[in-house]
């Protein structure tokens, strides 16, 4: 992960919940208040919460500071189960909701 030499990507999320969002969006991706906004059929339904920014670089743009991510998972709970599993089950990083 850029400005994160040798940590694992994982290591850099702070939280991560189930969380209901639909729009309209144009973009495959999107960046707005820095949160990347990756949905599927307009919804994301899981917040990725990072400890601090990471700069993406996104097409067309300069690097952007990242703080959340949101995204689609087919069953949120069953992917916030996986990443608490491989973080070591530590309940402190991720929450469900």
């Amino acid at each position: 992960m850029p400005g994160h030499p040798g940590t694992h990507p994982l290591a850099c999320v702070a939280e991560l919940r189930p969380r209901q969002d639909s729009r309209v969006q144009r973009k495959t991706a999107e960046v707005h208040d820095g949160v990347l906004r990756i949905p599927v059929a307009g919804a994301a339904n899981l917040a990725l919460v990072l400890k601090e920014p990471v700069d993406v670089a996104l097409p067309k743009s300069d690097h952007i500071p990242i703080r959340q991510i949101n995204l689609y998972a087919l069953d949120p709970r069953v992917a916030v189960a996986a990443v608490r599993d491989a973080l070591g089950n530590d309940d402190t990083q991720t929450r469900e909701r």
